[in-house]
């Protein structure tokens, strides 16, 4: 079932910030090749659960890629999928872009030790 979350995930930021993000096109490979989540990229499990979401996107410091435009880049937020993931301890999404509000969810993850929402537009 994380998987099926993550995929979504993927979804999401790769088409709404136009991203190809190294991690994001690992995860579709290995989902397809029927890799267990502890074997993606970024990912940590423990005891079945994920604990750790570690993604850093191909723009950085809303830099463009190609004729994509900053309008475009700043369209996607944090997607509400990740409320699932409860027990992370670790939630690093570094430079997508990514633009909104921070989620009020977030603070109900009592395990998490680190967030890293760095180089996107989140408020």
């Amino acid at each position: 079932l994380d998987s099926l979350a993550l995929l979504e995930i993927a979804r999401i930021w790769a088409e709404e910030t136009q991203n190809r993000s190294e991690t994001l096109l690992g995860w579709q490979k290995a989902a397809a090749a029927g890799e267990p989540l502890e074997r993606w990229s970024g990912i940590g499990v423990e005891n079945g659960r994920l604990t750790v979401l570690a993604v850093t996107g191909a723009t950085l410091g809303g830099v463009t890629l190609g004729n994509i435009t900053q309008e475009r880049l700043l369209q996607a937020p944090l997607p509400d999928t990740l409320r699932q993931f409860g027990e992370l301890r670790r939630l690093i999404v570094r430079g997508f872009a990514l633009k909104g509000r921070v989620p009020a969810f977030i603070t109900e993850f009592s395990a998490l030790q680190e967030l890293d929402l760095s180089d996107n537009e989140l408020s």
